[in-house]
This record gives structure tokens, sequence and C-alpha cells, in this order.
């Protein structure tokens, strides 16, 4: 008798964790679907900022990148695009993605910090051109030492 209740306690011990795992394999369903199409959408950058304050030949440089993605939850930043014309001209463009999440909180994201690492590194004027979604651009020069 006393191995009979411990096999239906271990039975009942293995259908609990699999129903638990069950329960929360279906809870990614409640807050992001795989079959929804992939949105990206261009984000405001309204600064940047370098590290280090005075880059020469030889270091990486880390822009860091600060500015509003959205105004929900479901609104994240994603990924640069980055297109380097010569030794002196970076060409950058922030991207956010929908979620598709069913619950998105009304609570402005921000691109806080976002870092973007520059190399090789040629001795003169970088300039950074940030294109912005609404076609404008954000344009910063930073002087790299020899």
């Amino acid at each position: 008798m006393k191995s009979r209740r411990g096999m239906q306690r271990a039975l009942a011990v293995v259908l609990a964790a699999v129903c638990f795992a069950a329960l929360l394999s279906s809870c990614d369903a409640l807050f992001e679907s795989d079959d929804a199409p992939t949105n990206y959408f261009g984000v405001t950058v309204d600064s940047l900022t370098y590290e280090p304050a005075t880059p020469a030949v030889g270091d990486t440089l880390v822009l860091r990148f600060w500015g509003l993605i959205g105004l929900d939850t479901c609104e994240r930043f994603s990924h640069f695009e980055t297109f380097r014309d010569s030794q002196w001209l970076l060409y950058v463009e922030a991207w956010g993605v929908q979620t598709h999440e069913t619950v998105c909180e009304d609570e402005m994201q921000y691109l806080q910090d976002e870092r973007l690492r520059v190399s090789p590194l040629y001795a003169g004027p970088l300039i950074v051109w940030v294109q912005q979604p609404s076609g404008l651009s954000l344009v910063d020069t930073v002087d790299i030492q020899p």
C-alpha cells in the first residue's frame, strides 16, 4: 500500500510540474506574439556625447545617444544602422521597434545612453551625421588627435 501511495504522490508532483510549465509558456501569448510583423520606426536623437572626451588614433570612440523612443512601453530601442562614407564621415540612424505586447502602459520611453562604438579612428575631424525621422539631421564633429 505504501508504495502505491508513493507512486500516486510522485505522479501528482510530475503532473503538477507539467501543468505549471504549460501555464508559464502560455503566458508568453499575453505579452508578445511571434506571428506579428516586426514594425521598426526611426527614433529621434536629441543629443549625443563621446567617450573618451579627447579621442586619439588607436582609441575606440564610444558615441552615447539620448532622445525619445515613444509614448508607451510597447516601443523600445532596437538598433543603430551606420554607414561610414569615408575616414571623416559617419552616418547613423537610430531605430526602435513596436513589441506587439497586448498590454502597453502609457509611459514615455527614452533613448538613454545607448552606445555605438566607432573604430578605427583617423586623425582630424570626424563628422557624425545622425539622420532623424523628421528628415532633419543632428550633426556634430569630434576632433580625433594624432
